[in-house]
């Protein structure tokens, strides 16, 4: 990749077609990281003159109390560091066709630490006010961070560089450590962000996260809610572009498939790995319907690749559906041959072993 990193570049080329069309989406790759801000910048290549800003955020997250914004996929926080002006921003998620690098997001400044919606657009007022339904917002939780920030050049983009370290805190106590790096790209192609994400993951040790801050304090809010999640109807609008088509259908399988990325790594539910086999093997039709109508071997290439990672997954869900088998009593007790019961408990550790050897998170 050309000069991965460097000056701002002075483009003149038009904004994002999104932002162009009024569309505010934003447009990021995330990763856990649990290195130092030292090999970040070597990975990135800074020249020594681009020192990196650093400032202390706090980030308080607001809804009603049946947090009917979080159910509806929209999610609204303060931030600020205690004195005037405050930054509120409200995120929601897209249809599915954005994937799980694409959201929704709108910023503005409040004179108090209380939402306020007096500078959005009514439709979005209407909006919110219908979801809680007169119902009062109130913290639910909030972040607490040190944020290093780099702006680099990627490509012919402008790709604003992340690293946040801090907690996600309850107001009961209970707490969660966060360390991520994040990669928005601010101007250009969305082919330059994924390069440059590439290219990080093949130099530092990085692990491929698809949770929000937002996600992952409603998760510590409500930990019933990691659980494996089944596909959604996929669908079509009338007068579609093919490529519109192709989009849909593709991110369809992609949040199926991430869905299921934090119950597989969180919890020990057999369903997660199965689900993430299932969304493999929709994507890789997918993949096989669109090589058979194009003739081109590039999505060829894609469908070997989901090939790869989903034979990754299978040693662990063989032992998955042999342990669900012995718990169905498939091995009776007189039919259990000598050292069968301690082969049992470890069955577990076999499933762990084998998903260690499958895909990294940062593939």
């Amino acid at each position: 990749m050309q000069g991965i990193v460097g000056e701002r570049p002075n483009s003149s080329f038009a904004s994002r077609p999104d932002q162009a069309a009024g569309h505010p989406w934003e447009t990021e790759v995330k990763f856990r990281y649990d290195g130092d801000v030292a090999n970040l910048q070597r990975a990135l290549n800074v020249w020594p003159r681009h020192r990196p800003k650093q400032k202390e955020l706090r980030s308080v997250y607001f809804d009603t109390a049946d947090h009917d914004l979080w159910k509806s996929g929209i999610t609204l926080r303060l931030r600020g560091d205690g004195t005037p002006p405050y930054r509120m921003g409200i995120k929601f998620a897209g249809d599915t066709a954005g994937g799980p690098f694409r959201r929704g997001e709108i910023e503005t400044e409040v004179a108090d630490a209380v939402p306020q919606f007096d500078s959005l657009a009514p439709d979005l007022v209407r909006r919110l006010e219908r979801l809680r339904q007169r119902k009062p917002l109130v913290p639910l939780f909030e972040t607490r961070i040190t944020r290093t920030v780099w702006v680099v050049a990627a490509g012919i983009s402008v790709v604003e560089v992340v690293l946040d370290e801090g907690e996600i805190a309850l107001p009961d106590g209970r707490s969660q450590p966060l360390r991520e790096i994040e990669l928005e790209l601010k101007d250009g192609r969305d082919s330059d962000l994924f390069d440059l994400a590439r290219l990080m993951a093949g130099r530092i040790a990085v692990t491929l996260e698809f949770q929000s801050k937002s996600d992952r304090g409603f998760a510590l809010l409500h930990p019933e809610t990691r659980v494996p999640r089944k596909s959604t109807p996929l669908l079509l609008k009338r007068r579609q572009t093919l490529g519109d088509c192709i989009d849909a259908i593709l991110s369809n399988t992609l949040n199926h498939f991430v869905g299921n990325w934090t119950a597989l790594r969180e919890t020990d539910a057999p369903e997660s790995i199965h689900q993430l086999r299932v969304a493999l093997r929709r994507m890789r039709s997918g993949f096989k319907m669109l090589r058979h109508a194009f003739q081109t071997e590039v999505f060829e290439t894609l469908r070997e690749e989901a090939r790869h990672i989903a034979g990754g997954l299978g040693p662990a869900r063989e032992i998955d559906s042999f342990i669900a088998a012995v718990e169905a009593g498939a091995l009776q007790p007189r039919e259990k041959p000598p050292g069968c019961e301690s082969s049992d408990g470890s069955c577990p550790r076999l499933t762990r072993r084998a998903l260690s050897n499958g895909p990294r998170g940062d593939q």
